[in-house]
């Protein structure tokens, strides 16, 4: 599950005084996730990350079952959606996943997760 346009990302980035990340590899909703956030005016709150968080570094397909801005249903590195039955995929790319574990050695000023 992604940050998809925010609206979680929003309540916590205003609601708390850390920072939010906003993990969203989905390319369609980037844009409407960006304008939420700064419609908001929360830039210096949430950090933005446009990849999957994974359990290990990795390079897999992306599959996204429509082109609706602010879709869900995609899925990466399995076949299977989040209810366990094979996705219904229009399309698909290969991006890059990344470990919380990863992501904190190289973006160590992210913070550990709360």
């Amino acid at each position: 599950m992604g940050a998809n346009i925010g609206l979680y990302s929003m309540y916590f980035a205003k609601a708390g005084n850390g920072k939010v990340v906003a993990f969203e590899p989905n390319i369609l909703n980037l844009l409407p996730l960006v304008q939420n956030i700064n419609a908001n005016n929360l830039q210096d709150r949430i950090v933005l990350v446009p990849m999957p968080l994974t359990d290990q570094n990795t390079v897999s397909n992306f599959l996204l079952s429509d082109f609706e801005l602010g879709s869900a249903m995609s899925a990466f590195g399995s076949d299977y959606g989040w209810d366990g039955n094979i996705s219904n995929t229009i399309a698909s790319y290969r991006t890059t996943g990344v470990s919380i574990d990863n992501l904190l050695q190289l973006f160590p000023d992210l913070g550990k997760p709360n």
